[in-house]
């Protein structure tokens, strides 16, 4: 079980109150998270990961830091609490671990559903039939109800 959380850029313990009641995530999951492995301290396919979670932030108009830099941090800070660092802070080899980044779009206390400045468009669906390194974009759609 993890001992510490990184929440906008502290480091908690992780029983420790972090979020609002009335954030976005917690309250509608209006947020996206990002799963990743570390491996001996070290974060695998890092930049893979967070290329796809800007990706992901964009259609939801989620706003990220402007560079890498404080989500990088915060995992280090993460593994170093937790033991697991590959810097020899630890005093011990570095471990593996899963690390979950999890981006919500915050506190909101207006009424209504719909993030605020936003107007309701259509959903959007990706199709499944890219790869990786060259996805197919994904396009706006009417959404349709099918009957039985």
């Amino acid at each position: 079980m993890p001992q510490h959380v990184w929440v906008d850029g502290r480091i908690l313990p992780a029983d420790a109150p972090a979020i609002s009641v009335f954030d976005r995530g917690f309250l509608l999951g209006d947020g996206i998270f990002e799963t990743l492995r570390a491996r001996r301290g070290v974060v695998v396919e890092l930049d893979a990961h967070l290329e796809r979670l800007r990706e992901s932030a964009v259609p939801l108009g989620i706003a990220l830091p402007p560079d890498d830099a404080p989500i990088v941090a915060g995992i280090a800070a993460v593994l170093a609490a937790e033991g697991l660092a590959d810097d020899g802070s630890a005093g011990h080899a570095p471990g593996d671990a899963a690390v979950r980044i999890t981006v919500t779009r915050g506190a909101f206390l207006a009424r209504g559903l719909a993030p605020s400045g936003r107007t309701r468009r259509p959903p959007q669906r990706c199709s499944g039939t890219g790869s990786r390194s060259s996805p197919r974009p994904c396009a706006a759609i009417r959404a349709r109800r099918w009957r039985a």
